[in-house]
């Protein structure tokens, strides 16, 4: 605080925030830690950036310092350190304003809430729940207060991450006010009892110890291997090369006669790596009966983006006993993580006969180039390549010359080629700003030069759409034209916002009289960034027009927006661009959910009046809207007001909870909207699982361990959870028809039927092979609560089926089955996901 602070707001001007430390600052302040007694490790990234001559950015420099000091992440931090974090963050500008992270007089003290939390928990999923012992749960926790959706109001929030992998996690949230009725609880634990993929593994350990392998403990690459020697693969696929050398290769404890962790960390120290080498990590391998240390080191590559060739991943093998430097390798474009962690051997064992980087690239060209004649798409010289993926590779030829499109395919681990395609049209005025941006990246990124080379090639092109057309009537003159350079422009146009801690986004010299404009998008903390119009000659703020992600088309980036409303404004339909304003002027942009509901048909009438639009609430409750224009597309006047409507809203009638009834049962139990048999069939259902109105929590735990998630139940008990849990019959839009009539088909009938169909559907297209990797998952189910009592497309109930592949966060989609109650398949559809 007496330190950072300071050095963080040298820089600082009237005109924005400077918001990283320089090579200088960021010595000064280890010097003044180390002052005062407060040392870094040497593989510290900050003590790597240093020995590089770099500077930080400042609230990643404050972060890690904190880390160091409190332990964990900020959300594991005490409710005093993360608030006094934020007073931080405040102080060097990289936030605007300071929001309390401390529960004041009127609210739940820490203690009561955590017990709060901890007894929702266990309500939920058991009483053995060891949910205060630190060894084995990390707790994250929070207090803060949310703005706006269901949850609007002051929040504790709290997280039990598993410090293995055996536990899961658990989370719970509630408002301050109303806990009671707030209180969500949610847990996702392993169960190891089922089959998993390697994959599956490997993201269970990364939950639970870190993404950073490096940083993995010993007893977690213990269980990694352990856990690898029982997957199972799904039928027609392998495990990767990464995987198999994980599953190759044990980690032991150190022996006797073993060199110690610090001695082969000396020795991989004298292997000649760049002195910029930060040690990442050092694990105690074997294989083969071989026992070897390997120690890895990162070298970072530079801020300021500057290539530096011995920038990457290095691991240095050191054998043990004897503590012989063996082995110091470069982790390369065909090398996965395993080459730090496991040794040579079991490495160089587990790629023979698999797929290489170098390998899916040849395959993809290959593909492409027969289905597209003529490419040359192996040329360096004309295709930058990318490639990445996990399961399969993912490989992606960007052309470095415009005349020429993108190729790209998927390539499985088996070599099948699929999804190869290329964009071999012409170059038209439409398609050019595409091809741009492929050949060089994001246009945020650009330099002067490349707006005068894209209007250049615009020239001889003939756009129809609106973007194309504005470009080809947009002048970007050379930036040595302008009087105000591009850093002046950029420091003005911060100054107009008003927002210390704005940054330049984009900043482009557009062509215009009397003088040309700097136009500048600007990042802030706000929702919706400003974009502000420079005179380049005068440093005149001319206008200051507004940017939302996902909302403005990005043309309005880099054309002046007298220009692009007048291309946008249609004097005859006014609709389309009404709407825009409105949403813009009435909509809660944090959220991205308009006041005014574009979307909803019902909502409003639309009528237009010479050059103002209308829209006119049918609703009592609701508002009208008005926008009139000028002749150019601005906007003369916007204004909404309480409609006259007096029709109520059908979205918006109260509903009046009855107070509860004398039995305990629930007020809507045995309402009329289900079959009186419904209810008693309910109650013997109920009481045939044990189920009463309050034991109900404790139940749901006993079929999350028995039966796995709330799909996989017995239907009874799916029933029994939703209509204990709802509390509107507006809730229940199904009523069980196949629960109360014994005569229509049971559900693993219908999955019977549903898996037969699907079957016939997708073996012709997708194999026999796949097919297996449907049915040995069993990851095959009905939306039994959503079963419809009358289906709107049908006209009866109908039975919804999903088929995937995976299980758990690895399951896809790949197809659905809707059938009758007698089993008469309606639909049968193949919907492919992730490849």
């Amino acid at each position: 605080e007496q330190v950072a602070v300071p050095l963080a707001t040298e820089n600082d001007s009237d005109t924005g925030i400077n918001d990283t430390y320089t090579a200088e600052q960021l010595a000064e302040l280890i010097r003044a830690l180390n002052e005062n007694g407060i040392t870094l490790e040497e593989n510290n990234r900050i003590m790597q950036l240093i020995r590089n001559g770099q500077g930080n950015w400042e609230e990643e420099t404050i972060m890690e310092l904190c880390r160091q000091a409190f332990g964990g992440n900020y959300s594991t931090w005490t409710l005093e350190q993360q608030d006094w974090f934020s007073h931080l963050m405040v102080d060097i500008g990289y936030y605007e304003t300071y929001e309390s992270h401390l529960p004041g007089p009127d609210n739940m003290p820490y203690e009561k809430a955590e017990a709060f939390a901890f007894a929702a928990l266990r309500a939920r999923y058991g009483e053995d729940l060891p949910l205060e012992d630190r060894t084995v749960f990390t707790l994250e926790r929070q207090f803060f207060n949310e703005p706006d959706g269901d949850m609007a109001g002051e929040t504790w929030h709290f997280i039990l991450e598993a410090k293995d992998l055996y536990h899961g996690r658990y989370t719970v949230s509630f408002l301050d006010r109303d806990p009671d009725k707030t209180v969500s609880v949610s847990a996702d634990v392993p169960d190891w009892t089922q089959p998993y993929t390697g994959e599956q593994v490997m993201s269970r350990m990364r939950q639970a110890y870190s993404w950073d392998t490096g940083k993995w403990p010993r007893e977690g690459w213990q269980q990694f291997h352990e856990l690898l020697q029982n997957t199972t693969e799904e039928p027609g696929k392998v495990m990767s090369a990464e995987l198999a050398a994980y599953k190759l290769t044990e980690y032991p404890d150190p022996a006797e006669n073993d060199i110690t962790r610090e001695e082969a960390i000396r020795i991989a120290g004298t292997a000649g790596l760049d002195p910029r080498a930060a040690l990442d990590g050092a694990v105690l391998t074997e294989y083969e009966g071989k026992r070897h240390w390997l120690v890895s080191y990162r070298i970072f590559a530079p801020m300021d983006g500057t290539v530096v060739e011995s920038a990457g991943w290095y691991a240095v093998s050191v054998s043990t006993p004897g503590g012989k430097l063996e082995r110091v390798a470069k982790k390369g474009r065909d090398d996965n993580s395993a080459i730090l962690y496991t040794p040579e051997a079991a490495y160089e064992k587990a790629r023979e006969g698999r797929m290489t980087v170098s390998d899916a690239i040849r395959l993809a060209a290959e593909a492409i180039e027969a289905k597209y004649p003529g490419l040359d798409l192996l040329n360096e010289e004309k295709y930058q390549i990318f490639a990445d993926g996990y399961r399969s590779f993912n490989i992606r030829f960007a052309a470095k010359d415009i005349r020429l499109g993108d190729a790209s395919a998927v390539v499985l681990l088996d070599g099948t080629v699929k999804s190869a395609e290329a964009d071999t049209a012409e170059l038209t005025g439409d398609i050019l700003m595409d091809r741009y941006w492929s050949a060089y990246g994001y246009y945020g990124q650009w330099p002067q030069e490349r707006w005068e080379q894209l209007s250049r090639d615009m020239e001889a092109l003939t756009p129809v759409g609106i973007e194309g057309r504005l470009i080809k009537q947009t002048a970007y003159p050379a930036e040595n034209t302008a009087k105000i350079t591009r850093e002046k422009a950029i420091a003005l146009a911060i100054k107009a916002t008003g927002k210390r801690s704005a940054e330049a986004h984009t900043c482009i010299l557009i062509g215009a009289e009397p003088h040309p404009v700097w136009k500048l998008r600007l990042l802030t903390d706000e929702p919706v960034d400003p974009m502000v119009e420079l005179d380049a000659e005068t440093g005149e703020v001319l206008n200051v027009d507004r940017y939302k992600v996902d909302y403005t088309p990005r043309y309005h980036v880099f054309t002046l927006e007298r220009d692009w409303r007048k291309a946008e404004f249609n004097p005859d339909d006014l609709e389309a661009l009404a709407r825009e304003e409105i949403t813009f002027a009435y909509s809660d942009m944090w959220l991205d959910e308009p006041d005014f509901d574009m979307y909803r048909p019902d909502g409003w009438s639309f009528e237009q009046e010479g050059l103002t639009a209308r829209f006119i609430a049918r609703w009592a409750g609701m508002e009208d809207y008005e926008v009139t224009f000028d002749e150019n597309g601005y906007v003369l006047n916007i204004d909404r007001k309480p409609s006259a409507a007096t029709e109520p809203d059908p979205a918006n009638i109260p509903v009046v909870i009855p107070t509860p009834r004398p039995d305990g049962k629930p007020w809507y139990w045995e309402g009329d909207f289900a079959a009186p048999e419904f209810w008693a069939k309910l109650e013997q259902a109920m009481a045939d699982n044990g189920v009463t109105f309050s034991n109900l929590a404790v139940k749901t735990a006993e079929w999350n361990k028995t039966y796995g998630s709330e799909e996989r139940w017995p239907q009874d008990c799916q029933v029994i959870s939703f209509f204990l849990e709802d509390s509107m019959p507006s809730d229940f839009d199904s009523v069980y028809p196949i629960f109360l009539n014994e005569e229509k088909k049971t559900k693993e009938e219908i999955l019977a039927i549903a898996a037969d169909a699907f079957r016939k559907a997708a073996e012709p297209e997708q194999g026999a092979a796949w097919m297996e990797s449907v049915w040995s998952y069993a990851n095959l189910w009905s939306d039994g609560y959503n079963y419809n009592a009358v289906n709107e497309t049908y006209g009866c109930p109908v039975w919804w089926v999903e088929f995937s592949t995976g299980t758990g966060d690895d399951r896809h989609s790949c197809g659905y089955a809707q059938l009758d109650e007698d089993g008469n398949v309606l639909d049968v559809q193949l919907e492919m996901s992730n490849g």
